[in-house]
């Protein structure tokens, strides 16, 4: 009986060591795929400033939090010298604090 339980433990033991390294050989992977989906992310810095065709009616008296609002790019954005956003493309939000 001690021998089995033994034979029980080692075996759990070897299938845990072999899972930890699986597990540890998966996220190098899983940092690349990571990374390869970051580099095709643009991220327009804060305070870029673009004008916007608002599509929404918007009253401080009937607006409240959370109201959608529906706008239409004026003009392109540009980051760093290339066109990230094209006119027209249409820009959705809601009504925040």
């Amino acid at each position: 009986m001690k021998e089995e339980l033994l034979n029980l433990l080692l075996v759990g033991l070897i299938v845990g060591g072999f899972a930890s390294r699986l597990s540890a050989q998966q996220q190098p992977a899983q940092a690349q795929e990571s990374e390869a989906a970051n580099a095709n992310e643009i991220t327009v810095p804060e305070g870029t400033e673009f004008k916007l065709q608002l599509h929404s009616t918007i009253s401080s008296k009937v607006s409240k939090v959370g109201d959608r609002v529906l706008t239409t790019l004026l003009d392109p954005v540009a980051v760093e010298d290339t066109n990230v956003l094209p006119k027209g493309v249409r820009i959705d939000g809601h009504i925040g604090k």
